[in-house]
């Protein structure tokens, strides 16, 4: 009887490991990634980043200019701290379709500044911030002028006129159509 008993008992841890191995496996199929939520807006900051005068007792902040995205996932596999696309398993970036590409002089989508929190359960914000326009009011830096007003709204009426492409792997790729999530 005790030999029978041994038999079931390794059956039966065999069947939970089993188990738990295809969960594990399955996992991105039973529970993908979904993009919930997309805002999108021109945002304008002074008080970020900047540099120090009169010998580190004050600060001069760049007046910029910024493109802020704000996406909001559930299932997100991994957790986000920053989007670093050098250190970083995942990488998340924004391809703007041509129409939206075509009003900035320079290709601004090549590397966002970003960042990205666990909420409850098993949502995760994440916010990619380009920059369009930097002023220092000093005028010890270089300046990047912001685009015009008209050229402001364009940007803004297009803001969703692209793709966030999401790899969180080099053969799991996943491309969301922004327009889909544009709130009219």
């Amino acid at each position: 009887m005790d030999e029978k008993n041994y038999c079931l008992a390794k059956i039966f841890v065999l069947l939970i490991l089993g188990s738990s191995l295809l969960y594990i496996s399955l996992s991105g199929f039973i529970h993908p990634l979904k993009l919930v939520d997309v805002q999108a807006d021109i945002v304008k900051n002074d008080h970020e980043s900047g540099y120090l005068v009169n010998d580190g007792k004050d600060t001069v902040y760049y007046i910029q200019t910024q493109i802020d995205y704000r996406f909001k996932f559930e299932n997100m596999p991994m957790p986000i701290r920053s989007i670093s696309q050098a250190d970083n398993d995942l990488k998340i970036k924004i391809q703007p379709k041509e129409e939206f590409r075509s009003l900035f002089a320079e290709d601004i989508f090549k590397q966002p500044d970003g960042y990205g929190f666990i909420g409850g359960g098993n949502e995760t914000e994440i916010t990619l911030t380009y920059t369009i326009g930097s002023i220092d009011p000093e005028g010890h830096n270089v300046n990047v002028p912001p685009p015009s007003p008209e050229i402001l709204e364009k940007i803004k009426d297009s803001l969703y006129n692209a793709e966030l492409v999401v790899e969180l792997s080099d053969t799991n790729i996943k491309k969301f159509n922004l327009l889909d999530y544009k709130e009219n």
